[in-house]
């Protein structure tokens, strides 16, 4: 029973891994009021197989994601930006940039998983 559930357990664990890199999880940025700030990231797909990722926004009706989705071939990387406009009153203010793997074939049989990464960003606005 032990040996079962450690299999089990191992083998959901493996499902739950992420299939992608990104080269920096802070946004980190200063604007100032009514202007705009922008930084690129670097998305790269460390899988075996094609994915699709898509690049969106929650909790900040401020921020602009382009390009929205990357379609990426193994070990292939692109970029994305992050674009803030301060709108807001000045202050420091929090998001998430979120990270959707898209899935490319629709399964028969079994399980799918949707992965989704939520990475908690800053910026100020002064």
């Amino acid at each position: 029973i032990i040996v079962r559930r450690t299999i089990y357990l191992m083998s959901l664990l493996s499902t739950l891994s992420f299939a992608f890199k990104i080269d920096e999880l802070e946004f980190g940025k200063v604007v100032e009021q009514n202007n705009k700030v922008e930084k690129v990231f670097n998305l790269t797909n460390n899988d075996t197989e094609d994915k699709i990722y898509k690049i969106s926004i929650e909790g900040d009706k401020n921020i602009k994601i382009t390009p929205a989705l990357l379609n990426l071939s193994p070990q292939q990387n692109k970029e994305f930006r992050v674009e803030v406009t301060a709108k807001n009153s000045k202050g420091d203010y929090d998001y998430f940039l979120v990270i959707k793997e898209v899935r490319k074939k629709h399964l028969k049989k079994g399980v799918a998983l949707n992965k989704v990464v939520k990475i908690k960003q800053s910026y100020k606005i002064k």
